[in-house]
């Protein structure tokens, strides 16, 4: 769903050229690592003929199973409809660290499936303790969300029960919902599982449920006094405190409010930063946030798309906070040269543990003119954001915006993608819009790689080879290896 406030639809063909780079920027190592950049592996393909647009599969979302970190989820939209939502929504599941994935629909859901809404959007994925799933959605009757309903898995992803409603209004318009769960071993509401979105119809006013029985039932809704925006993200530090993020709609700025007594009662917002983001031509790209937090530290980041720091092109920035009521100023996560005509869109970010974070985004070059060509990009930090790595191109078949579901605010890939790592890898997901072939539209799927280090940094022995390939400081060499096609230039 979602109304952008800023669009721009002008398309031209341009080719796109992009040398692969390595990650320098950070410490050095004491022999040389290599990044190893696996094949993409496309996790699924539209399995709806008729209704909405086939071949259509669009806004992913990943979790990674805190107990076995092997066993991720991603959840799309499939069969996108032009004037919003999906035939249903799909998911992906892999047992073996992303190399094989075994797929499906959201069961119960849709009219597609057996249930009783027209349409569904807004997938959202998240892992407990006990590696359970929840796969939150926003159903529609005809085009208008009606509320937030919760397919669960209880053996890791491989089967789904039909869901439960979380929430469903009466006559509203709801959007955006997103969902986590309290994971901290300490925390005195653990287990507790939160789904946030906007009531559109009253002025995108911010609300949350929550459920204390692995979401069976589900609590009222608790509307945020004096918080209206888009793309809440309830994020649960170690302690129990919940903190949601969102894009304020009156100002434009990112807000934060945050529960301390398990979601019953809220803070007033605060301002995180200004939003400073600029329309990215030829393609619906949001400037929704995407946000995390770390599972050790407990601090939290918020990521969006920004253009503070270039002339009419985005970066990715970031900024973080201990509490949610004081936020950092927002540092570049995105290190190549402001001049070099490149705009960063729709981030996902994920915080491994203890600062390490990891940050995937979507790139296109714009000057002189928009190329129509869309790339994947991870850069990486391991001070808490401090500093990033250079990018580093991560898939082999590049996205093309003229084979993308066409939507009322221009062709998409969706208003978010997501990324999740460990200490040893990261694992985006995202969308690539191929050629089709048989007289086709649309060709669009979601797709993952394994980005994984073959040496430690024995000056950081916690932390990732992949994230330490700047080798100046001891005159080294670092290198990228990638199966699959040659990554050079295009």
């Amino acid at each position: 769903m979602l109304s952008i406030r800023r669009l721009s639809l002008t398309a031209s063909a341009l080719g796109l050229a992009f040398a692969l780079t390595a990650l320098p920027g950070l410490a050095a190592a004491a022999t040389a690592p290599h990044i190893t950049v696996g094949q993409d592996v496309q996790l699924s393909s539209d399995p709806f003929p008729t209704g909405g647009e086939p071949g259509t599969e669009v806004e992913p979302d990943i979790a990674i199973n805190p107990n076995n970190p092997q066993n991720m989820v991603g959840v799309f939209q499939q069969g996108r409809y032009y004037d919003g939502g999906s035939v249903d929504p799909g998911w992906a599941t892999t047992f073996d660290d992303g190399q094989t994935w075994t797929t499906g629909s959201a069961p119960g859901l849709t009219k597609a499936v057996g249930g009783k809404y027209d349409r569904a959007s807004d997938p959202a994925v998240a892992f407990d303790l006990h590696g359970d799933v929840y796969f939150a959605t926003l159903p529609l009757i005809g085009t208008t969300g009606v509320g937030v309903a919760i397919n669960k898995s209880t053996d890791g992803g491989k089967t789904w029960s039909n869901p439960v409603v979380a929430y469903e209004n009466d006559n509203q318009f709801s959007d955006k919902d997103w969902i986590a769960v309290d994971n901290g071993t300490a925390s005195p509401f653990q287990g507790r599982i939160y789904v946030a979105w906007d009531l559109a119809s009253n002025f995108n006013q911010i609300e949350v449920a929550r459920s204390t029985d692995g979401g069976n039932t589900w609590s009222s809704p608790v509307a945020i006094s004096g918080a209206y925006g888009i793309g809440a993200i309830p994020l649960v530090q170690p302690n129990g405190n919940v903190t949601v993020i969102y894009e304020a709609i009156f100002s434009p700025t990112y807000q934060a409010s945050t529960s301390t007594d398990g979601g019953k009662t809220w803070s007033s917002p605060v301002n995180i930063a200004s939003d400073d983001s600029v329309p990215v031509p030829n393609l619906r790209a949001s400037e929704l946030p995407s946000a995390t937090v770390d599972p050790q530290t407990g601090v939290m980041y918020v990521a969006w798309q920004d253009a503070r720091f270039r002339h009419n092109q985005n970066d990715i920035v970031v900024s973080s906070s201990s509490n949610g009521k004081s936020w950092s100023s927002p540092i570049r996560a995105t290190t190549d040269p402001l001049n070099d005509g490149y705009d960063h869109f729709t981030p996902g970010i994920f915080a491994a543990a203890g600062g390490v974070l990891v940050v995937s985004y979507s790139v296109q070059k714009e000057s002189p003119s928009p190329s129509g060509i869309i790339y994947t990009a991870v850069s990486a930090s391991k001070n808490d954001g401090g500093t990033w790595s250079a990018p580093i191109r991560i898939n082999d078949n590049l996205s093309y915006v003229k084979y993308a579901a066409a939507t009322n605010q221009g062709p998409m890939l969706g208003d978010y993608q997501a990324v999740v790592a460990t200490a040893t890898e990261a694992h985006p997901i995202f969308i690539i819009a191929n050629p089709p072939s048989g007289g086709a539209q649309y060709n669009e799927d979601p797709y993952s790689v394994t980005v994984s280090a073959s040496a430690w940094d024995s000056t950081s022995p916690t932390l990732p080879a992949w994230m330490n390939t700047s080798l100046r400081a001891s005159g080294g060499n670092a290198s990228v290896h990638h199966h699959g096609v040659a990554r050079t230039a295009y």
